[in-house]
């Protein structure tokens, strides 16, 4: 599968149910130190959503991400599994945790 995702303004997400998605939950997030951004997801096989991207420094050489709650048309529960790209630690916790990704900036 092929995956593109193209960056867009924050208060650009299209409105959802998942509060974890919303333009809202981001300003509440960045007033937390998360930075915000949002994009448009695209995938091979169809798929089209919007993605909102969570992001924070947690120490001089380490990064969090985090997609709350997202993306809304997620990949299917048994494809679920650990990122293979090097330097990537790829989190899986209970469906209603947020998945989560820290990368070793060096």
């Amino acid at each position: 599968m092929n995956i593109d995702v193209e960056p867009k303004k924050i208060h650009k997400l299209f409105p959802t149910d998942i509060l974890f998605q919303t333009t809202y939950w981001g300003q509440v997030k960045s007033r937390l130190g998360w930075t915000p951004l949002a994009f448009d997801f695209h995938a091979s096989t169809g798929q089209s959503c919007d993605l909102m991207v969570l992001v924070k420094n947690i120490a001089h050489d380490f990064t969090a991400a985090c997609v709350p709650q997202g993306p809304e048309n997620g990949p299917d529960p048994e494809k679920y599994g650990i990122a293979t790209a090097p330097g990537i630690i790829h989190s899986e916790g209970a469906d209603t945790a947020p998945s989560a990704i820290m990368k070793h900036r060096g």
